[in-house]
């Protein structure tokens, strides 16, 4: 069991643990410029192209540089013209001669320009890899960047990962997640605690994988539990009662914030059932073994 005076230093202390503004300064100038550079070469209009941090580092709910920076590059594209292209792509290449040939950007094309424009940007001790529409950037082996081109379809963006598609209103996601925090006071630093825990895991060898730093996956986790166990007088109290809860619960009944079924039963998904059910038992595994660890 973790004594109550631990559980509340670790949430004051990690309220305080962030990456400062300069960093976040330095990158998006990186971003901005390398798009400039992608634009002018693609003959694009330089707002057909947009970029945003995602992820935790925006909430505020990341592990210093042990949660890699998310950056969403968007597309804006007629949906009907993507559609139809990834269609033809699929044909045959002798029906594909018999198609009108029209020239089409795509995510994957806007990435590979992106890659090559970086790679002039980045010092020799940066490491940079890409794989069809995403980029991953180790910035001088201190925090690592996951770069998801996508499109930009009015208010939704939309990507592709791991061979599955997304989509994501990230505006009215956050808003949802902050209304929640608003609710009950402990959200966000419950999510902080969680993360902290099963990195502690990962770093002492106790577990060969990590799952905190998948996209929202933690935050979306905690949005289940409702809001008046977690509106309590103290973390402390929030803590044990958002653990048990977790513990407890049905989690194939656990919904994305927007209402939409969350976990699959597809082990490679982002929200694999498998994934929640592991990461939960990690969290009792240090809750009950704190002092052996």
């Amino acid at each position: 069991m973790i004594p109550k005076e631990v559980i509340n230093q670790i949430a004051k202390t990690l309220q305080n643990e962030q990456l400062s503004t300069d960093f976040y300064d330095e990158v998006e100038n990186l971003i901005l410029n390398s798009l400039k550079d992608v634009s002018k070469k693609n003959n694009l209009l330089l707002n057909s192209l947009n970029f945003f941090f995602a992820g935790d580092h925006v909430l505020n709910t990341n592990i210093l540089n042990f949660s890699p920076l998310v950056i969403f590059v968007s597309l804006k594209q007629k949906k009907e013209d993507i559609i139809s292209y990834k269609k033809s792509q699929n044909l045959s290449k002798t029906a594909q001669q018999f198609l009108t040939k029209t020239s089409v950007i795509t995510a994957e094309l806007i990435a590979q320009a992106l890659f090559e424009s970086l790679q002039i940007e980045l010092t020799k001790q940066d490491k940079i890899y890409i794989a069809n529409n995403i980029l991953v950037v180790n910035i001088s082996g201190k925090i690592k960047l996951k770069i998801i081109v996508g499109y930009q379809f009015e208010e939704q963006f939309e990507y592709e990962y791991l061979g599955k598609y997304y989509t994501e209103n990230i505006l009215e996601l956050f808003s949802l997640y902050d209304k929640k925090d608003e609710e009950c006071g402990y959200f966000y630093d419950f999510v902080r605690i969680l993360k902290s825990m099963e990195l502690e895991l990962f770093q002492n060898n106790i577990v060969k994988d990590k799952y905190f730093d998948i996209l929202y996956f933690v935050e979306n986790l905690v949005y289940n539990i409702p809001s008046n166990l977690l509106k309590t007088e103290d973390f402390y109290t929030a803590f044990i009662n958002g653990v048990n809860y977790l513990k407890n619960a049905d989690i194939k009944e656990f919904l994305l914030p927007n209402g939409t079924r969350m976990f699959n039963e597809e082990k490679n998904s982002q929200y694999s059932l498998l994934k929640a059910i592991i990461f939960i038992k990690r969290m009792t595994i240090f809750y009950e073994n704190y002092q052996k660890l």
